[in-house]
């Protein structure tokens, strides 16, 4: 099997949930960093490559935090406000 179907098989076992979750998450978190960065290259803070790097990491970090709280309250049983909050 290639390594592009084994990916699509593993995709296709993760729950719409959690990659709603994941998106959202990596979206606000994303955006916020961003504005931060941003503001910090302007105050000559840090350099932009650096501010690059920031953005990914925070990015990668808020949409996998966010999944896993989506995670931690679904087996609490709340998973109910989940569905009301669109995740």
């Amino acid at each position: 099997m290639k390594a592009g179907a084994k990916n699509a098989d593993r995709l296709a076992a993760v729950p719409s949930s959690a990659l709603s979750a994941l998106k959202r998450g990596a979206i606000v978190g994303g955006a916020i960093s961003i504005f931060q960065n941003a503001h910090r290259i302007s105050r000559r803070q840090i350099e932009p490559g650096r501010a690059a790097v920031n953005v990914v990491k925070n990015t990668v970090g808020s949409g996998l935090a966010t999944v896993a709280g989506a995670a931690v309250m679904t087996g609490l049983g709340m998973g109910s406000l989940l569905v009301s909050w669109g995740l």
